[in-house]
């Protein structure tokens, strides 16, 4: 029989908390941080949903890059390091 909790599918799949990331930069770079720290190896980003129009979506793909990717980037030269030093 299906409709249990056992058909509903991973979260990332089901809750919305789980599968979309939105806030501000620290938020952002936060849940994409958790995202890391679990051991996922890779996420697909879209800046871009439904009727959004183009100036708000290239706004958030700027705020990212400008805001959210260089800490990430700082993050892997750090772990470089350590690594290198083990």
């Amino acid at each position: 029989m299906r409709g249990g909790p056992a058909d509903a599918g991973p979260a990332a799949r089901t809750v919305a908390g789980h599968a979309l990331i939105a806030g501000s930069p620290a938020r952002v770079a936060e849940a994409v941080a958790e995202i890391g720290r679990i051991g996922v190896g890779g996420i697909i980003m879209a800046f871009r949903l439904g009727p959004m129009p183009h100036e708000i979506a290239a706004r958030s793909l700027t705020l990212f890059m400008e805001k959210v990717a260089p800490e990430f980037a700082a993050r892997e030269e750090a772990g470089a390091q350590a690594k290198a030093a083990e």
